[in-house]
């Protein structure tokens, strides 16, 4: 098993206990679109694209900028810790990721084809992550790549519920505290009227709870 397979199916196991009530509870079902798509503020001007709504959600909690943060997801939205079921307020997301360094956002319709070289891509061009980090990140050759990409994209469809052609993405950042990965795992609807809003934000390090316990 590669290493960056290594780090994901560590945090699909740390998820593990919370991700199969999660995706069943929290999937948005086709009959409640209309209803996700009103919900959104109208007031706000919201992204064309759903690459552009990841990346405004995902900017505005680096720089811990409540209003951003809320502006970006829409009025019913979920947003919890990668550690917990239970809801959280938007400020406890902005509040937690302002301590962040963001690397980078990605935009897909699930399933991601390349989320884990994405997210080792970000990695490796950072100055703030060291070679060592960086060598347990990075995938050696494609072999490795393939597995871990697919990985990847299971951890992202049991934290947010994804189904086929759901609007998913990620928003990767880097703790300097940690030398860890820090993470948003975002799902996404249409507005009536033109563009996206986020309907369910999840974030967090999937390792805490391993390093944690390594620690004691």
């Amino acid at each position: 098993m590669n290493r960056f397979s290594l780090r994901t199916c560590a945090a699909l196991v740390a998820l593990g206990w919370t991700a199969a009530t999660t995706a069943s509870a929290q999937t948005t079902k086709p009959s409640d679109q209309a209803a996700t798509k009103s919900a959104a503020k109208p007031a706000e001007k919201q992204p064309a694209t759903w690459a552009a709504a990841v990346e405004r959600v995902a900017r505005a909690a680096e720089k811990g900028d409540l209003d951003g943060v809320t502006a970006a997801l829409s009025r019913d939205a979920s947003v919890r810790t990668i550690e917990e079921d239970d809801r959280v307020p938007p400020i406890a997301m902005a509040a937690t990721a302002s301590d962040w360094t963001l690397l980078g956002t990605h935009a897909y319709e699930f399933p991601p084809a390349s989320l884990a070289g994405d997210i080792a891509a970000d990695v490796n061009r950072s100055d703030l992550v060291s070679d060592k980090d960086k060598q347990k990140i990075v995938p050696l050759d494609d072999v490795e790549l393939a597995r871990a990409n697919t990985t990847a994209a299971e951890w992202l469809a049991r934290t947010v519920g994804a189904e086929r052609d759901s609007l998913v993405g990620v928003a990767v950042y880097w703790n300097v505290k940690t030398n860890r990965p820090m993470f948003v795992l975002v799902k996404g609807q249409p507005i009536t009227g033109g563009g996206f809003a986020v309907t369910q934000a999840v974030y967090g390090d999937p390792m805490q709870r391993r390093a944690t316990a390594a620690a004691r």
